[in-house]
């Protein structure tokens, strides 16, 4: 859930992994696992990534159902 939420809002912020690794101070290979879901970061990292992507907490961590095609339209 965490990884899938991850992923959705960092390429709606138009940013590689590469790109929003070096905005919060991790190898570009961590948020890939992240992104994987092999693991999730602590609440102060989320909090890091949430104000690099400019989204809420609930938007990382909350489940969705809603289709990318609603989210685009926020």
């Amino acid at each position: 859930m965490f990884g899938n939420n991850l992923r959705f809002f960092r390429k709606q912020a138009n940013l590689s992994q590469k790109q929003l690794a070096e905005r919060i101070g991790f190898p570009q290979t961590t948020v890939s696992d992240w992104e994987l879901n092999k693991y999730e970061p602590g609440i102060t990292v989320v909090i890091k990534i949430t104000e690099a992507l400019g989204v809420t907490l609930s938007d990382l961590t909350e489940y969705r159902s809603t289709t990318e095609k609603e989210y685009s339209n926020r």
